[in-house]
């Protein structure tokens, strides 16, 4: 399986993930905490042509762990000229109204399992979907997130846990199975946002899919170490 990851990738953009242990992180969804503010933050572009997005979406991202387990940990911070305006359609984790508003998606490949899905909106509602094999909804990544909103846009801290290559096997119903990335074993993964204002919506990731959607696999930006 491991050999197959890169098969059939061109040109896709690669992101190097920086280590940070035993970071504190208040988890608020503020991105104010000391280890976000020497990362690097990485934009989104238009997911059809790779242009600059109209609206900035930018994403950090830093291992918290050792060489199997730990956390994945994403900041992410949507641009919005139209707070007033912000949409989300349910009070609840595991709506499916969720994709039909303001949302921000996680795709991640490991080098065990094919793929799993993690969406959010602006209020921190969730929903976890594992693609391997079809679409399974009754999937929990155990993930964390917190968001936050200020005049000119709003934030996200997203704590992702990783429990081992053997997961999968264990229970397959909970958890992202995978190590973490090496060189010789990659992740390859995606990152999102859908941004709807009426009749218009604007779709944009960090690695374009040429498409109008997330889910072209071959199209995933790949993770390395440091």
């Amino acid at each position: 399986w491991r050999g197959e990851l890169g098969r059939g990738r061109v040109n896709v953009p690669v992101l190097a993930v920086p280590v940070r242990r035993g970071a504190e992180l208040a988890l608020d969804g503020r991105l104010d905490d000391a280890v976000w503010q020497d990362l690097p933050a990485t934009p989104l572009v238009d997911v059809q042509s790779g242009a600059a997005a109209r609206v900035a979406t930018t994403f950090k991202m830093y291992w918290d762990g050792g060489d199997r387990a730990g956390h994945m940990v994403f900041g992410l911070r949507c641009e919005e000229p139209d707070m007033a305006n912000l949409r989300t359609l349910t009070a609840d984790a595991g709506d499916w109204r969720l994709f039909s508003a303001d949302n921000v998606e996680l795709l991640i490949e490991t080098q065990v399992h094919s793929y799993y899905q993690i969406a959010f909106d602006p209020a921190g509602h969730r929903i976890d979907l594992d693609r391997k094999d079809g679409l399974h909804s009754t999937w929990s990544g155990e993930v964390e997130v917190v968001t936050a909103r200020d005049a000119a846009g709003w934030t996200a801290e997203v704590r992702v846990p990783l429990f081992g290559s053997t997961q999968a096997e264990l229970n397959p119903e909970l958890g992202v199975s995978g190590d973490p990335p090496s060189r010789e074993a990659p992740w390859y993964f995606n990152v999102g946002r859908v941004r709807k204002r009426g009749t218009s919506m604007e779709v944009s990731a960090f690695s374009p899919t040429l498409t109008t959607g997330f889910h072209e696999v071959l199209k995933f930006g790949k993770l390395t170490p440091p």
